[in-house]
């Protein structure tokens, strides 16, 4: 199953992704941050999902810009 959905994020897992909840499914989606409204590809993987950020259409209280210009292109190789 794969579906572009809009996501409210409301907590962050263990590993620094940000939760949501898709038709029953936990869905873990990396990026984003507590109160953020995402567009979001979620992608099934048995009994949770996870997403892709497709557009932050409203940040929430935590979301940060990050330093680094490298980090939104997915190379960051941690300096």
């Amino acid at each position: 199953m794969t579906d572009d959905v809009t996501l409210d994020i409301e907590s962050i897992a263990a590993g620094g992704d940000g939760v949501a909840r898709h038709n029953g499914l936990v869905v873990f989606v990396p990026r984003t941050a507590p109160g953020d409204r995402v567009r979001v590809r979620v992608q099934a993987k048995g009994r949770f999902a996870r997403g892709t950020v497709l557009e932050v259409e409203q940040g929430g209280v935590g979301r940060v810009t990050p330093a680094c210009p490298h980090y939104e292109q997915d190379r960051c190789g941690g300096c």
